[in-house]
């Protein structure tokens, strides 16, 4: 059964929040397991899958739908945010975090452990369009929608360029393409990638504070995004014809809660940071549950 699979998450995510309790280990801990997993780990696992994993064209295609389909659910965000009679930073959040997925943690963590090395490299590659989505669309959409000092196109484009998961996307490809392989650099991803599961619970756990008032309108908006995104993710498989892991992959991730990277905007930018750090832990728990629980009828 996949939900036992997936269970080990959801026990190393209690680990972490009874650490914290603890005093063991505390919630500013969280920015350097996130340092450690943006530099280091996520870009291990991106070019150990993409360089160790042929890349055709069916594989090629879940960019596009990607890009497609975080687009389609901004749009719905927006839509959204009206009915809702969302105003302020509560809107601006509502709307930054909608379409936004939290791949590269808990959409690479479900895929390993459920699919193997060919479900990671898939999901990888479909990443690739959400990180060009996030980048070029949503960055510059909380800047606008913020009340801080807002960002030119070069200092956007900058944190483009510099991100390095972008780049392990870049070179993963071209390792690919150009057919390098070294078994030592393989090796080397392999046990850097190995900390994934951990820090993305353990993380997890730091950063979830339970307050039941609070949790009102993150838990509708992911009730919404959840349902919305399947949708989405259904008719997307079925007008690009996708069957088997493909049209997981493509259900997996829209299904995905809002990527952790909102709490850095919200930040930045002076969005609602309690909303979007309510907002993030709730998303992915009941994400890990419903994937769980709904994929295997699917597959």
């Amino acid at each position: 059964m996949l939900l036992e699979k997936t269970l080990p998450l959801l026990f190393l995510f209690l680990l972490g929040y009874f650490l914290k309790k603890k005093g063991i280990l505390h919630r500013q801990n969280g920015k350097i397991l996130g340092s450690i997993l943006l530099y280091i780990v996520i870009p291990a696992i991106v070019i150990n899958a993409l360089s160790n994993v042929p890349i055709n064209n069916s594989l090629l295609i879940l960019p596009a739908i990607a890009f497609i389909l975080v687009s389609l659910l901004l749009c719905i965000g927006y839509l959204l945010s009206k009915v809702l009679k969302l105003s302020g930073k509560r809107k601006s959040s509502f709307i930054v975090c909608f379409p936004t997925l939290e791949g590269g943690s808990i959409g690479y963590s479900f895929m390993l452990i459920a699919f193997g090395a060919i479900g990671l490299s898939k999901i990888v590659v479909f990443d690739l369009g959400n990180s060009i989505f996030l980048y070029t669309i949503i960055f510059p959409l909380a800047s606008f929608l913020g009340e801080s000092k807002k960002d030119n196109l070069q200092q956007h484009l900058a944190r483009f360029i510099q991100n390095p998961i972008i780049w392990a996307l870049v070179i993963g490809i071209l390792l690919d393409t150009l057919h390098i392989h070294f078994t030592l650099l393989s090796n080397f991803l392999s046990v850097a990638g190995s900390a994934l599961l951990l820090l993305v619970a353990v993380l997890l756990g730091l950063e979830f504070e339970f307050s039941l008032d609070s949790f009102k309108l993150p838990l509708l908006n992911i009730i919404l995004k959840t349902c919305i995104g399947l949708c989405l993710g259904l008719l997307l498989s079925f007008l690009f014809n996708l069957h088997g892991i493909d049209k997981v992959t493509v259900l997996v991730a829209s299904t995905l809660p809002p990527s952790i990277l909102n709490i850095v905007l919200a930040a930045d930018y002076e969005l609602d940071v309690k909303y979007t750090a309510n907002l993030l832990p709730l998303g992915i728990l009941i994400g890990i549950l419903f994937t769980s629980l709904f994929i295997p009828f699917v597959k």
